[in-house]
This record gives C-alpha cells, sequence and structure tokens, in this order.
C-alpha cells in the first residue's frame, strides 16, 4: 500500500515538472570563414532562457570584427524574434566578456516610438519592419 501511494506522489510530482522538450530553444550558426590563417570558426546565437515576454540569448563568436558581430547579433534577434511570433523587442546587454544579451519584447505601439540608432539600450526599439529591411539589404 506504500509503494502505491510513494509511486502516485512522485508520477504527480514529476508531472507537474515543466518539460524542456515543449519549448526548442532557438539556435543559430554562421559557417565557418575562411581567413588570412586558415579558417576562423563561426559565430553562434544561442537561447538559454525564454519566458513569455523575453528571451536571454548568448552570442559564442571568435575574434573578428565588431560589425560582423553586430550584424550576426541583430540578424540572430530578428530571427528570433521572427520564430516567436514577436513583432518588436529591446536588446539589453547582461554581461561581458561572454556576450549575453536579452531580447525584451515589446508592443508595436512602443516600436513605433523609437529608432535603432544603437542596438544597445533600454529606449532602442527594434521592429519586424527593421528587420525585413535588413534582411533586404545583406542577404543571407
Amino acid at each position: 500500500m506504500k509503494i502505491k501511494i510513494l509511486s502516485a506522489f512522485l508520477l504527480c510530482i514529476f508531472a507537474s515538472q515543466p518539460h524542456a522538450a515543449d519549448t526548442p530553444l532557438f539556435r543559430m550558426a554562421a559557417s565557418p570563414a575562411p581567413n588570412a590563417g586558415g579558417i576562423s570558426p563561426g559565430m553562434v546565437f544561442q537561447e538559454v532562457e525564454r519566458s513569455d515576454t523575453a528571451s536571454t540569448v548568448e552570442l559564442l563568436h571568435p575574434a573578428g570584427s565588431v560589425a560582423a558581430k553586430s550584424m550576426f547579433m541583430l540578424r540572430g534577434a530578428c530571427a528570433l524574434a521572427k520564430e516567436r511570433g514577436k513583432r518588436a523587442f529591446r536588446l539589453v546587454q547582461l554581461s561581458r566578456p561572454l556576450l549575453r544579451v536579452s531580447l525584451r519584447f515589446v508592443s508595436e505601439e512602443d516600436a513605433g516610438k523609437s529608432a535603432p540608432e544603437s542596438l544597445m539600450g533600454e529606449d532602442r526599439v527594434v521592429s519586424a519592419a527593421y528587420c525585413d529591411g535588413i534582411r533586404s539589404v545583406f542577404p543571407e
């Protein structure tokens, strides 16, 4: 009798735990590129945490130009927002040297209030229309 009660109790506990497989985390990787010294490793944009209103991501990258890293981060953020069905987001840097960033999703109304002159900062919003413009100028 005690084993049945214990089994039922454990089954209830495990059934109430969220399943990681229910929401696969986003990952985008750039192919390695040849350079003067051989082949440099590719960059990886990896979502490490997800909630209804935000995603936390890490940018794993080799040494290279700031412009290339920034563009890759922006493209990854746009792709993640699109995958999640979000129309606008803010990028907020959480840590460095391991670049950890939070994408905080905002309403379409907030998206029209700010232009993304700088990608980082609480007051800068990146809209889906801006992401579409980036994709048209810099195809994959």
